[in-house]
């Protein structure tokens, strides 16, 4: 009689959390460590001890332990601040450059690129109409506000496209502008005034404010 043996798949034996990095994970397979995996790849693989993976499914669990490397880096850029597409794609290109060894070639390398781009946008942190909407409130709100030239230039350097930074720009008011340069005027070109010659004074006021964005027209009604 010929004894028919089943074969042993590897087995998970131990999924710790790394000591100085709680949100990853030390995987060990039959007692022998293999990897290092994020927090993320345990859950959406749903990795536990006492499971057998083969192989195949240990090579497919370290492609995606690669692509989550690549999503903590762009999580990571977006802590400080909301960021747009154009941003986040240049990080992400630099990153990969610094971490060649992380794919094997250009073609791997834009495939996973692509993958966390689009779970961004699932996760809603790629938006460029919302990211567009925070930096007009920040630029605007500032204690140096800028004005609706100036802002359109920082949005199509940030990769806005033409008919988004319209849309964002036709929310701003006149009247708001006129605001935002009495602002600056009061802060830190009137008490100059005495000080200069009234031609002087409404040359300098006149370059700066238009090197913060602010129509010429609007300039001029102001410094009246």
């Amino acid at each position: 009689m010929i004894e028919l043996k089943r074969l042993v798949m590897p087995t998970i034996t131990k999924l710790e959390p790394q000591k100085r990095r709680p949100h990853r994970y030390n995987l060990f397979i039959d007692n022998k460590f293999t990897t290092g995996i994020g927090e993320n790849v345990v859950i959406e693989l749903n990795l536990k001890v006492g499971q057998e993976i083969s192989a195949e499914n240990l090579e497919s669990l370290k492609e995606t332990e690669k692509k989550d490397k690549l999503l903590e880096l762009a999580l990571g850029y977006l802590e400080y601040r909301p960021r747009s597409e154009r941003e986040i794609i240049q990080h992400l290109k630099k990153k990969l450059y610094q971490k060649k060894e992380l794919f094997s070639s250009e073609a791997e390398r834009e495939e996973a690129l692509e993958e966390v781009l689009e779970k961004l946008k699932s996760m809603r942190l790629i938006d460029d109409k919302a990211f567009g909407e925070w930096w007009l409130g920040q630029r605007q709100s500032a204690r140096n506000p800028k004005g609706a030239w100036a802002i359109r230039s920082e949005l199509a350097q940030k990769g806005l496209s033409s008919e988004l930074i319209d849309q964002l720009l036709a929310s701003i008011e006149p009247e708001d502008e006129r605001a935002r340069v009495q602002k600056i005027l009061e802060k830190q070109w009137l008490p100059k005034r005495d000080k200069m010659g009234e031609r002087e004074w409404r040359a300098k006021a006149t370059k700066y404010l238009a090197r913060r964005g602010f129509d010429y027209g609007i300039i001029g009604e102001m410094l009246k």
